[in-house]
C-alpha cells in the first residue's frame, strides 16, 4: 500500500467516525468543533484567492504565510489535535445503578474506590482473599458493599465462584463495571531477579490475573451491553522505563498492550475500556516493597548494585512515599471512567517524587531515550 492510499484510508476512516459521532457529543464539544469550520473555510478561500495573483505577490504572501505558520504551528497543532480527539470520542450510555466488581479491594486503591462507589448507590462486589479483610469491610456498615471472600485472581476456580455469586446476587440487574485492581509489586535489578518468585509471580497476578477476571466477567458485561465499563488499574510504570522496577514494570507494560487490544475487541458491543496510570499513591504496597528491597540487598553481598540499593536511595524513596497522593485521586479517575458518557482511554494521575505523573509521561514522549536516561535518573531517586 503506497502513501497516498494509506492517507486516503486514514482520512476516510476519520471522516466516517466523525460523522457518526458528531451529533452525539455534549453541546460544548459540538461548539468547539464548529469553531474550527470557519478557520478551515477561511484557509481554503485564502488559498484559492491568491492562486490567480502574479508570481511575485504569491511569493511574498507565501513567505508571510510560512512565517505565521512557524509562529502559530504549535497552537494550531494543539487545537487540531484536541479537536480531532473530541470529534472521534464515542459517547457511552451511563448506568447510574447496577453492580460493580472490584478485585483486590481489601485495602488501598481498591478499597477506597469500593467504598466510594457503594456510597453512590452501586452494588459493589469487593474481591478479597481473606476472611479478616471481608469482616473489615462489613464493619463499615454499607449495605451495598458486599465482600467476595476467597477471590484470588491467580486461581480460576475462585474467580468462577465469584462470577456465580455476583450473577445470582444481582438477580437480573446489570453488571455495570469490572475494575481489575488486584496487583503485587516485585521490583529488582534484572541480574538479581528471582525469575520464579519475582517475575512469574508478578505476571501471574498483574497480567494473567487480569485476563482471567476479564474473561470470566465479560459475558455479564456483554449482557449489560452499551455502556458497560472495564477499568484496568495499571501504573505509570507501564508508561515509563525505570531501573530497579522490573518485573513490575514489565507486567504493567504487558497490561497496557492487552488493554489496548481489549478496547478494540469489545468496541462492537459498546463496552468502554479505560486504563488508570497512577504515580505514587499511599497504599500498603509501599511497605511490602520496602521489605523486598532489604531482601535484595542480601542477594548482592559484593555491592554490584549499590548505586540502586543503598541507604540514600531508600531514604529518597521514603521521602517520595511521604509525598504520595491519597487514594482519592485514583478513585476520582475510576468513577469518571464508570460514570462519564465520555470516559478517557487513559488517566495518568498522582505524582512521582512530587512531580505530577502526567508530566513524566509527556516528558518521555518528548525527549530522546538517551536524554531521558540522564534526566530521569536522579529525579527518580535512584542514583
Amino acid at each position: 500500500m503506497d502513501v497516498l492510499k494509506l492517507a486516503f484510508l486514514v482520512a476516510r476512516v476519520v471522516v466516517k467516525v466523525v460523522a457518526r459521532n458528531f451529533v452525539k457529543q455534549p453541546p460544548i464539544m459540538v461548539a468547539s468543533k464548529l469553531v474550527l469550520l470557519p478557520l478551515v473555510g477561511g484557509a481554503t478561500w485564502y488559498g484559492l484567492h491568491y492562486a490567480s495573483e502574479p508570481v511575485h505577490k504569491v511569493l511574498i504572501t507565501t513567505t508571510f504565510s510560512v512565517a505565521l505558520n512557524i509562529a502559530f504551528l504549535p497552537v494550531v497543532g494543539a487545537v487540531l489535535w484536541f479537536g480531532l480527539h473530541h470529534a472521534i470520542q464515542p459517547v457511552y450510555k451511563v448506568h447510574n445503578a447496577g453492580g460493580v466488581v472490584i478485585t483486590g479491594a481489601s485495602s488501598g486503591i481498591g478499597k477506597d474506590a469500593a467504598v466510594s462507589l457503594a456510597r453512590k448507590g452501586y452494588m459493589v462486589y469487593a474481591g478479597v482473599r481473606k476472611q479478616t479483610d471481608a469482616e473489615a469491610l462489613e464493619k463499615l456498615g454499607i449495605a451495598s458493599l458486599k465482600p467476595v471472600v476467597g477471590c484470588d485472581v491467580t486461581k480460576q476456580d475462585t474467580i468462577n465462584e465469584a462470577v456465580k455469586f455476583v450473577e445470582k446476587d444481582l438477580s437480573g440487574r446489570p453488571l455495570v463495571a469490572l475494575v481489575n485492581n488486584a496487583g503485587i509489586s516485585k521490583n529488582a535489578p534484572i541480574e538479581l531477579m528471582d525469575v520464579d518468585r519475582d517475575a512469574k509471580a508478578s505476571f501471574d497476578v498483574n497480567y494473567s490475573g487480569v485476563v482471567r477476571a476479564t474473561k470470566a466477567f465479560l459475558p455479564l458485561l456483554r449482557k449489560t451491553g452499551e455502556g458497560a465499563r472495564i477499568v484496568q488499574i495499571s501504573s505509570v510504570s507501564g508508561l515509563l522505563v525505570q531501573p530497579d522496577m522490573e518485573p513490575y514494570g514489565g507486567a504493567k507494560w504487558a497490561l497496557e498492550s492487552m488493554s489496548g487490544a481489549l478496547r478494540r475487541e469489545v468496541s462492537r458491543w459498546k463496552i468502554s475500556v479505560s486504563v488508570i496510570n497512577p504515580g505514587m499513591v499511599k497504599t500498603d504496597i509501599f511497605g511490602k516493597g520496602k521489605e523486598h528491597r532489604k531482601d535484595l540487598g542480601n542477594k548482592d553481598p559484593t555491592g554490584l548494585y549499590k548505586h540502586l540499593l543503598n541507604a540514600a536511595a531508600d531514604n529518597q524513596m521514603l521521602d517520595a512515599c511521604e509525598r504520595a497522593d491519597m487514594p482519592q485521586v485514583t478513585t476520582d479517575a475510576i468513577e469518571h471512567a464508570i460514570t462519564s458518557p465520555t470516559p478517557q482511554v487513559r488517566y495518568v494521575c498522582a505524582n512521582i517524587a512530587g512531580v505530577p505523573a502526567n508530566h513524566w509521561y509527556w516528558l518521555q514522549w518528548l525527549l530522546p531515550d538517551r536524554l531521558m536516561d540522564k534526566v530521569s535518573g536522579p529525579l527518580f531517586f535512584l542514583y
